[in-house]
């Protein structure tokens, strides 16, 4: 028997309360914060240029021009190790979008596991990266309700 791969539907909740906590977050200064704690030498790593560029005019209003600005994707950690000198930072939609990549590697690993398991054909190639899960759940996104037979 074929099993749901997420039975408490745990990647759907994470994605809904982290997209609760986003929205809560929202004009409550913490970007204001983020230009009030850094200083010269200090980097501040950024997802998307919008955001970087917003955060680059805030630090030249307030005279901070030795901050770097840089741009990173948030599922990408390993190039910020070579910083050496001052504090390292990231802006608020950057972390948000690091936890977003980890839940979704989560569940793809999940989905990846449980193919392999059963041998399914998904498990000789790359998982398909995860975007929505719009019922809240892997085994439909996986398979597909022509699989599961209209389960829900």
């Amino acid at each position: 028997m074929i099993g749901n791969i997420d039975d408490f539907g745990c990647a759907a909740a994470l994605r809904a309360a982290l997209a609760a906590f986003e929205a809560g977050c929202r004009r409550t200064g913490r970007t204001a914060r983020l230009v009030d704690r850094v200083s010269d030498g200090d980097v501040v790593y950024c997802a998307t240029r919008p955001v970087a560029r917003h955060l680059e005019e805030r630090l030249r209003e307030v005279g901070k021009p030795g901050v770097r600005v840089l741009l990173c994707e948030p599922g990408t950690v390993q190039a910020l190790a070579v910083l050496r000198h001052g504090g390292v930072y990231f802006e608020s939609d950057w972390v948000i979008g690091f936890f977003e990549v980890a839940i979704d590697r989560a569940a793809r690993a999940m989905a990846a596991a449980a193919d392999i398991s059963r041998g399914d054909k998904f498990a000789s190639g790359p998982v398909e990266p995860l975007t929505i899960v719009d019922r809240g759940s892997l085994y439909d996104w996986a398979y597909g309700p022509e699989k599961t037979g209209g389960r829900e």
